[in-house]
């Protein structure tokens, strides 16, 4: 957001989709999160279902109405193929394919019970190889050119 100069309430607004878009794998349990092998049908469903149960709680709360949309759609593609309704391309409001980027690369790079993260390196081609298909291509070009590379320089300054 702070790389396409988005006015301040906009990257305000996306920084608070990023903490809330997952909020609906508090109704998936730690037992499938944290799952070291192969899920089931049935837990593959139950992961598929945390959009629209992040919604569901999250929708009680009239003040975080402006991010319900970033809760059920962050896992859309670019290409539609994504879930739950199979929306792409510019149909998908920018805030959701930048939301949709970040969380794949945090997501990629991050251990988990089942595999280790990736290092930045891979996880960056893996970003790039989806790019016009999983992604949105402008937004990790800029992903690539301009996120990383200044997170990569704010990281060897605090060392």
């Amino acid at each position: 957001a702070l790389a396409l100069d988005l006015p301040y309430a906009q990257v305000r607004h996306i920084e608070r989709c990023g903490l809330l878009h997952d909020m609906g794998k508090m109704g998936v349990g730690n037992e499938i999160l944290d799952k070291p092998g192969a899920l089931s049908d049935q837990e593959w469903a139950a992961i598929k279902g945390h959009p629209e149960v992040g919604v569901e709680i999250l929708r009680y709360c009239p003040v975080l109405a402006p991010v319900l949309h970033v809760v059920e759609l962050h896992h859309e593609r670019y290409d539609g193929q994504g879930y739950p309704h199979g929306i792409g391309g510019t149909d998908l409001p920018l805030d959701v394919r930048i939301i949709t980027i970040c969380d794949a690369y945090d997501s990629m790079t991050a251990d988990r019970p089942y595999r280790r993260g990736l290092d930045r390196n891979e996880a960056a081609r893996r970003l790039a190889t989806g790019a016009g298909t999983q992604f949105d291509a402008d937004l990790v070009h800029l992903f690539l050119t301009q996120v990383l590379p200044a997170q990569r320089g704010a990281l060897a300054k605090a060392l």
